[in-house]
């Protein structure tokens, strides 16, 4: 119960600030719905532009394919292999880099063999015949130099297969190998032919340079690279990433990210769709366009929302300062009322209920103000008590109401004489305690006997009888060499109203040094 009292409370006191973050909160999911929205629609426009890239370059690739594998060496040679058991075949450049192999892992490295010296290989123009052993197989190996216009353009490096021939009487295989030789020159010329022929036509349709060039012819492809099954580059518009090995998945295949400072949009997706182990083709286009949209979508959805706070807390706070003018005339009105009886609470605590004058507390609060006062100035201070005679009788003969009846008339009494920075307070009882500041004993002793006097003077009348009060008075001054407290001064006036006491009442006491003297006007 307590606890949804107290929720309430909160509603209620934080009202207008709940519907303002409920409606920004509103507007603002709106705001930004929309931008969700409007931004899934530019990722399915890109998606499918870039779909369409895709389908384009798929179909440029694969008639570039087709092209090059017209010139392809390995269809030529396998077109004329006059039928040889062709177990290798390549073709070197003049610095002996394979450019061309039956083995499309070797291409693009340095052909190594023992006993391979490219100096000595081009010294010759038809090349040495020799047999080897590759991969446990018996081959006849030759690398035959190719030249146009007497410049060495490169070096054919063939092995046929020799193994039946090595089941044959040693002047077979003589005849046989020598056959072979004819054979083998006979292709390798064809092969040196077509190649010098066809070399610029197939130096020039080559990946890279097709790549190269198709990025040139459009706006938005910043990259096209080609790999393999296992993630090797081997044809790219990027000549530096040709032989790299990139650690992509096919399950990565769209993902936007930055290529230094431009953002581009990478896709991967295999060469051909049908085979899951096919290339891999790897499209890197310029993202900045959509960056561009993405960017104004969401400036207009932060603007939107930020215009719907700032109207959403005007609002708020024009009803908040109308509330507050509304709470702060009545919180001015509290205050007053809490002031005035804080006033009140705090003239309770320090005055006496019977009588008006001050209570013991603050008595003795003032007591110890006035006294520092006067040792830090070094003034003068008197302390007067005065404690009515005879007072129990009155209370045995007309009761409580008649003491106090009695009690507030002295303590009306004794104000009235008394100075506006004298103080008077009651102090328990029948015995009032009057300070006087900056007052030597001289002029304190006549104040003390007109005080003593006026309450002898006139009797006070209770339920029509005269009682007739007189007061005993002791008088103390302070004492600066001896006194080092205030209740030290309080001590020896009492000792002075206890001899009043002793000697007869209604009489003014004072001690002069440590001898008591009753006053005498």
């Amino acid at each position: 119960m307590e606890g949804e009292q107290g929720l309430v409370g909160f509603l209620k006191r934080h009202n207008i600030v709940i519907q303002l973050l409920i409606l920004i909160v509103t507007l603002s999911s709106i705001a930004y719905y929309n931008y969700i929205t409007q931004k899934r629609v530019l990722e399915q426009q890109l998606e499918v532009d870039t779909e369409n890239i895709v389908q384009a370059m798929r179909a440029s690739i694969n008639k570039f394919s087709s092209i090059n594998n017209t010139l392809s060496l390995q269809n030529r040679i396998r077109d004329i292999s006059l039928g040889l058991d062709i177990f290798e075949f390549r073709f070197l450049d003049s610095k002996g880099n394979i450019i061309n192999s039956m083995f499309s892992e070797e291409i693009g490295q340095h052909f190594k063999r023992p006993g391979f010296d490219l100096e000595q290989i081009t010294s010759s123009e038809k090349g040495q015949f020799y047999t080897d052993i590759r991969d446990y197989t018996s081959v006849l190996a030759v690398s035959r130099p190719v030249f146009k216009d007497d410049k060495l353009i490169g070096v054919l490096d063939l092995a046929v297969d020799i193994t039946d021939v090595n089941y044959q009487n040693k002047n077979q295989q003589n005849i046989i190998l020598r056959r072979m030789e004819i054979d083998i020159n006979n292709l390798l010329n064809a092969m040196a032919g077509s190649i010098s022929n066809n070399l610029t036509v197939f130096e020039a349709l080559n990946y890279d340079d097709y790549l190269e060039n198709y990025i040139k012819q459009t706006l938005n492809i910043i990259q096209v690279t080609i790999m393999d099954e296992q993630g090797k580059v081997y044809a790219s518009s990027d000549a530096q990433q040709k032989g790299k090995s990139i650690p992509v998945q096919a399950s990565q295949s769209k993902s936007l990210l930055r290529n230094g400072e431009q953002p581009v949009y990478r896709i991967l997706a295999y060469l051909n769709p049908a085979q899951e182990e096919s290339e891999k083709l790897l499209l890197m286009i310029d993202a900045e366009p959509y960056i561009a949209n993405e960017k104004r979508l969401l400036i207009t959805a932060l603007a939107t929302s930020v215009l719907i706070i700032i109207f959403s807390i005007i609002i708020a706070y024009s009803i908040y300062r109308i509330n507050l003018d509304r709470d702060h005339k009545e919180m001015i009105r509290l205050e007053r009322k809490v002031k005035e009886r804080t006033a009140e609470i705090e003239v309770m605590s320090k005055t006496d209920k019977l009588t008006g004058l001050a209570n013991r507390m603050h008595l003795d609060d003032q007591l110890e103000i006035e006294f520092k006062r006067a040792s830090r100035h070094k003034h003068d201070l008197v302390i007067l008590v005065v404690d009515l005679d005879h007072f129990k009788r009155v209370n045995d003969t007309y009761g409580h109401l008649g003491g106090d009846a009695v009690l507030q008339e002295v303590g009306q009494r004794l104000t009235k004489c008394l100075r506006q920075t004298d103080f008077v307070g009651r102090y328990g009882g029948e015995e009032f305690v009057i300070i006087l500041p900056e007052t030597t004993i001289k002029h304190a002793l006549p104040i003390a006997e007109n005080l003593r006097q006026l309450i002898e003077a006139r009797p006070i009348i209770f339920e029509r009888d005269e009682l007739k009060i007189s007061a005993s008075i002791g008088v103390a001054d302070f004492r600066h060499d001896k006194h080092k407290k205030f209740e030290d001064i309080f001590a020896l006036s009492d000792d002075a109203l206890y001899y009043s006491k002793e000697n007869g009442r209604n009489c003014v006491t004072f001690i002069d040094g440590d001898t008591p003297h009753i006053y005498k006007t």
